[in-house]
């Protein structure tokens, strides 16, 4: 009976330390001791009472009680290498003191408050291994509706010079690299296939090419693995149902790339079908991939060509040529639409998108803006007028780029062997 009622004690002491979060040195049998609230509180860690462990073991020996380090981590203690493990009856919730009008103030449930120590009120934590109950985690503080995380608007105009960078998650997205606008058709998902949104983003970065001066040339390219497949089919049937007649245009973009002022080049990089090479018809340049695929198949999905396809195809590739692809539908390669003259270079699909960077950064050192603007309408207007219209047209323009300061900057550059410094800039429309 004696030796159970010190085993008793014994327990009952660990378990107070236990409580406290405070490390307790084994004492000797049969001498309780009452221990008091000490210590800080940032520092308590939870210890096993002793007892459970050496049960069925050999006596303990002054040798056996020293702390043995090898493998010890945060919240855990080895003692003759055996690793102690929690006591899960003894890591319960906590719950608030009822002796005391102290609304901080939390005990375990298997203990009482104690009263006020040095620091103040005794407060038990768990054990840091183990998960506080739902009810007893801490809540964060709600945020006011102006501190939320809003998402930066779409912003194309930059400083000058500088890189712009709108939304990399836009169906199309833009940058300006070296005085190059780049327009980036990215819906990689689905071949970068076009909708009424790529339509809109489209015409509005080639808008703003127009108007900012930083801009000298403009690359018009595709997120591989395609430059554009085609209409978005995602609607299936209704992909091509009827629309209003007032709101409806086939062009698939408000503002085309020959009413830019600049040069714009399309780096086909990859399939082009359907609107994906009718968009690249109304560029000034295109570079396309030897291996990628390309035809205007609308025929053969019960509609027609679209983007105004049938006025710049029998002008690029002749009437013989463009009736071939409108009225069969039929794919065909990189190095077919080289012969017919549909493009001007045929290269491996990884290297367009580098030589049509070349090209334009080309342009926007060596080539003045006012005469690449003035060249680009006599070109796009020679297709609907007679001879003797573009023999005016150019007599007009040539007395207005002979009053431009880079006429003579462009013969004194050519002389002293030295890049040209352009300073004249393009009206605003």
């Amino acid at each position: 009976m004696a030796q159970r009622a010190a085993e008793r004690t014994r327990v009952r002491t660990h378990r107070c330390a236990v409580l406290r979060g405070r490390h307790h040195r084994q004492l000797p049998r049969g001498e309780p001791r009452q221990l008091g609230l000490r210590g800080n509180r940032r520092s308590q860690r939870p210890v096993l009472p002793q007892a459970r462990l050496d049960r069925g073991r050999r006596p303990r020996t002054p040798e056996s009680r020293t702390r043995d380090t090898r493998g010890a981590g945060i919240g855990s203690r080895h003692i003759q290498g055996v690793r102690l493990q929690p006591r899960d009856d003894l890591l319960l919730p906590r719950e608030r003191c009822r002796s005391h009008r102290h609304r901080n103030h939390r005990v375990d449930q298997r203990t009482r408050c104690r009263g006020v120590g040095r620091r103040g009120h005794h407060r038990v934590r768990p054990h840091r291994h183990r998960q506080h109950p739902a009810s007893f985690r801490r809540r964060s503080r709600r945020r006011h509706p102006s501190e939320h995380r809003q998402r930066p608007p779409l912003s194309l105009v930059g400083e000058a010079g500088g890189v712009t960078v709108p939304d990399e998650l836009a169906p199309v997205s833009f940058r300006v690299d070296d005085g190059v606008g780049v327009i980036t058709l990215n819906r990689p998902e689905v071949r970068n296939a076009f909708n009424a949104e790529m339509g809109a983003l489209l015409a509005l970065h080639y808008r703003h090419c127009d108007e900012n001066d930083a801009v000298r040339a403009v690359v018009v390219t595709g997120t591989p693995p395609a430059f554009c497949a085609g209409a978005d089919m995602s609607s299936g049937g209704d992909t091509f149902r009827p629309r209003d007649e007032g709101s409806f245009s086939s062009s698939g973009v408000a503002f085309r790339p020959w009413d830019v002022r600049k040069p714009v080049i399309a780096a086909v990089n990859g399939h082009a079908v359907g609107i994906g090479l009718t968009l690249a018809l109304q560029c000034d340049i295109r570079v396309m991939a030897r291996d990628a695929k390309y035809g205007i198949v609308q025929v053969r999905r019960g509609v027609m060509g679209d983007g105004m396809s049938h006025w710049t195809l029998p002008r690029i590739v002749g009437f013989a040529n463009a009736a071939d692809i409108l009225l069969t539908g039929r794919t065909f390669d990189g190095d077919e639409a080289r012969a017919m003259g549909l493009c001007g270079r045929v290269l491996p699909n990884d290297e367009v998108l580098d030589s049509a960077m070349e090209i334009a950064r080309d342009i926007a050192v060596n080539v003045a803006p006012e005469s690449a603007a003035a060249s680009k309408r006599a070109l796009w207007e020679s297709m609907t007028s007679t001879r003797e219209q573009i023999d005016a047209l150019e007599t007009e323009l040539h007395h207005r780029l002979m009053r431009s300061p880079d006429a003579r900057e462009g013969v004194e550059a050519f002389l002293e062997r030295r890049p040209p410094r352009w300073t004249g800039r393009l009206d605003p429309q």
